[in-house]
C-alpha cells in the first residue's frame, strides 16, 4: 500500500519510520517532509496552512492511507475534505479536533462529562478577568482559547501578572492576533504524564505512557518550549492506574464525543497531572505528541502501528492488540541557539553517521533541510535523538553519547532528560517481605510491630511519606492524609501549626488524640472549603526523611501507620465534599511502599 504522511517535523519522521516497517507498505510519501525524512520517503512540497493545497497533494498522490500529523491541518478540516472524496484518512474531523483547537470547548466538555480537571473560568474581557480572579488562589494559569503553538499558556505567580497576561492575550499583543476568550485555571501540582490512545469512534487502544520536558532549562527552568525531550517506561503508569484512566477519562471522552455527534477517530493525547487528588486532565491534543512520539514508537514491535491505524479507520480497534518492548526509551532534542525565541538557521549539521552507530539509537529530524546536498538546520528544534536499552540509565547514556558526536553552530540540548525517574529510588515493596494489606490496616500490636520492624530494616521507606508523589496512586493519598491530619488543616483554619519536632514520641493513644482533633478540623474545613482552597491542602512541601533524627523515625512510622488505618475514613470525608478518591484497594497495597 501507499501511505501519505502530512507534516514535516520529528513526529512525522517517527511516523514515517514506523510505517515503513510494515511489509504491506510499498511507498511512503511525506508532505512537506524534511531533510531526514527524505532519506526514507518521497517528499513533496505543500503549504500546511492552506487547505486547498493540502487537498491538492492528497488527490494528486491518491494514497491508500493518509496520516495527518500536525494540528493545523486538522483544525482546517483536512480529514473532512478527504473523507468526502472517499479517501482513507487517519485523524479526527474538524469538529472532533476541537478538543485541542478550542480550550474553552475542551474544558466545558470535561465539565459536561464529569472528567477530572482543574477549576477554571472563561473570560471574554479584561473586566471579566478581574472579577474572576477574586475566586482564584495563586499561582494561576492563563490560557488562550485556540491554537497558539505552545505560546498560549502562561503560569502567573500573582493575580496582577495573571491580569496582565490575560490582557495581552485578549489584545493580541502576546500572540500577534486577538484572542477573543481566555481561560483562568487552577494551578495543579504533581507529576505530568503524556498518555496517548488510538480511537475508532467507539473503541480505544492505549499506547505506553511518556513524560515530556517542556522547559528550556535543566531542572525544568526557563521558558516553555514545544518539548526538549521525553522518556517512556512502563513504570510511568502501573496497570491499575492505566485501567483507571481508561475507565474514567479515555473511554468517557470517546463516548461523550460520539453522544455529541462528533465521533472521535484518531489519536487522543491526554496531558495528565498526577496530583494528590488523583489524575487530572491538563489538556487534550488530537494528534501524536512531539517529542513523545519519538520516544514511544521505538518501543512498538515492527509493523504494529499500521495495523492499529487501519483498524481505527474501519471501526474494529477492539480486535487489535499492540506488542510493546519492555525496554525503556529516551528522546533528547537538539535545538538551535535562541530557541524558543528567534533562531538562525542554515547551519551545517555534522556527525550524524557516527551518532547513528551508537547501539539502540535512532535519530529523527525535526527541523532540517537539504541545501546543495548538505543537511542544514531549518528550525528551532533540529534533531530528536532516541535511544532504547534494558534500563533507563543505559538509554540516557546512549542518547547522550550520540549527541556528543553531533554538531551544528549553536547546538543546545538539556542534559537532564528523565532526571525525575533516575533520581527516584527503587524500594522494596511490603509484599516482598510478607506484609499484607489486612495486617497493615489491622489495629493490633502484632501488625504494628511487624510494620515498625520492616521500617527499621528499610529506613529509606520513610521517604514514601515525604517524596513527591508518583502516578497519582496511594502514595499521593497517603501524603495527603498525614499532611492534612498533622499540619495543613490546622494552618488553613488559622490555628497553631503542629510542628513535627514538637510532638513527643508517644503511644498510639497520643497519636489517636491528635488524629481525632485533626478529623474534626478537617470536617469543619471541608464544609467551608471551595475547590481552589482545597488545592492548597494538597499542594504539599516535600521533606526529606533522611533529615529526620533517628529518635523521631519511630514517631514518623507511627504517624504513617495511623494515617493508613484512617485513609478510608478521610476518603469518605473527601467524597462527601465532592472530590473523587476512587482508588482500588490494592493500590494502597501495591504502590504505597514502593
Amino acid at each position: 500500500m501507499k501511505v501519505l504522511v502530512i507534516g514535516g517535523g520529528g513526529r512525522e519522521h517517527a511516523l514515517v519510520w514506523a510505517v515503513r516497517q510494515s511489509p504491506r507498505v510499498r511507498e511512503v510519501v511525506c508532505a512537506p517532509g524534511n531533510g531526514g525524512i527524505a532519506a526514507m520517503a518521497r517528499c513533496v512540497p505543500v503549504n500546511q496552512k492552506d487547505l486547498a493545497d493540502l487537498v491538492r497533494v492528497a488527490v494528486a498522490e491518491m494514497p491508500d492511507l493518509t496520516i495527518v500529523g500536525p494540528e493545523v491541518p486538522l483544525s482546517l478540516g483536512l480529514v473532512d475534505e478527504l473523507m468526502r472524496r472517499g479517501m482513507r484518512v487517519f485523524g479526527p474531523t474538524q469538529r472532533a479536533a476541537m478538543l485541542e483547537t478550542s480550550k474553552v470547548f475542551a474544558k466545558e466538555f470535561m465539565q459536561r462529562h464529569r472528567l477530572p480537571t482543574a477549576g477554571y473560568a472563561v473570560c471574554h474581557s479584561v473586566k471579566e478577568v478581574k472579577e474572576a480572579l477574586t475566586h482564584f488562589h495563586t499561582p494561576i494559569v492563563v490560557k488562550a482559547d485556540g491554537l497558539a503553538a505552545g505560546k498560549g499558556v502562561v503560569i502567573c505567580p500573582t493575580k496582577h501578572e495573571a491580569e496582565e497576561a490575560a490582557t495581552l492575550l485578549l489584545s493580541g499583543k502576546l500572540l500577534g492576533e486577538v484572542c477573543h476568550k481566555v481561560i483562568l485555571e487552577e494551578f495543579l501540582t504533581g507529576e505530568e504524564i503524556s498518555w496517548l490512545i488510538i480511537a475508532d469512534g467507539k473503541h480505544i487502544l492505549p499506547l505506553v505512557a511518556a513524560q515530556d520536558h517542556k522547559r528550556i532549562g535543566e531542572g525544568d527552568t526557563g521558558l516553555n518550549t514545544g518539548g526538549m525531550g521525553a522518556y517512556s517506561t512502563d513504570a510511568l503508569l502501573e496497570p491499575h492506574m492505566r485501567d483507571w484512566l481508561v475507565a474514567h477519562i479515555a473511554q468517557p471522552v470517546i463516548d461523550g464525543m460520539a453522544a455529541e455527534g462528533a465521533p472521535f477517530t484518531g489519536v487522543l493525547y491526554c496531558g495528565l497531572m498526577m496530583t494528590a487528588r488523583g489524575p487530572m486532565v491538563l489538556e487534550f491534543n488530537t494528534r501524536f505528541g512531539d517529542p513523545e512520539t519519538q520516544a514511544i514508537l521505538p518501543r512498538l514491535k515492527d509493523g504494529e502501528l499500521l495495523k492499529a491505524l487501519d483498524a481505527a479507520i474501519d471501526g474494529r480497534l477492539d480486535q487489535v492488540e499492540l506488542a510493546w518492548s519492555k525496554e525503556p526509551s529516551v528522546t533528547v532534542i537538539a535545538a538551535s541557539q535562541g530557541y524558543p525565541g528567534s533562531v538562525k538557521t542554515g547551519h551545517v549539521i555534522t556527525g550524524l553517521d557516527e551518532a547513528a552507530k551508537e547501539a539502540g539509537v535512532t535519530i529523527f529530524h525535526s527541523g532540517t533541510t537539504l541545501v546543495d546536498g548538505k543537511l542544514v538546520t531549518a528550525g528551532g528544534r533540529v534533531l530528536a535523538v532516541t535511544a532504547i536499552a534494558t534500563t533507563l540509565q543505559t538509554a540516557c547514556d546512549r542518547a547522550y553519547a550520540a549527541l556528543s558526536k553531533l554538531h551544528f553552530d549553536g547546538i543546545y540540548y538539556r542534559r537532564d532528560i528523565a532526571h525525575r525517574a533516575l533520581k527516584r529510588k527503587k524500594r522494596e515493596t511490603m509484599s516482598a517481605v510478607g506484609i499484607t494489606l489486612e495486617e497493615l490496616l489491622a489495629d493490633n500490636e502484632a501488625s504494628t510491630q511487624k510494620w515498625l520492624t520492616w521500617l527499621a530494616d528499610n529506613p529509606a521507606a520513610l521517604d514514601v511519606s515525604c517524596d513527591i508523589y508518583n502516578s497519582g496512586t496511594a502514595r499521593g493519598l497517603l501524603k495527603h492524609i498525614w499532611a492534612v491530619e498533622l499540619r495543613h488543616s490546622q494552618r488553613l483554619l488559622g490555628e497553631e501549626v503542629i510542628a513535627y519536632d514538637a510532638i513527643p514520641v508517644g503511644s498510639l493513644d497520643d497519636l489517636s488524640a491528635v488524629h481525632a482533633q485533626a478529623v474534626r478540623n478537617l470536617k469543619k474545613f471541608l464544609s467551608e472549603a471551595n475547590d481552589t482552597t482545597l488545592h492548597e491542602i494538597i499542594t504539599l512541601q516535600t521533606v526529606s526523611a533522611g533529615t529526620l533524627h533517628a529518635s523521631r523515625r519511630k514517631l514518623f512510622a507511627h504517624i504513617m501507620l495511623h494515617s493508613l488505618r484512617h485513609w478510608a475514613q478521610l476518603s469518605t470525608l473527601l467524597r462527601e465534599a465532592g472530590y473523587k478518591t476512587e482508588w482500588p484497594k490494592d493500590f494502597l497495597f501495591s504502590e504505597a511502599m514502593r
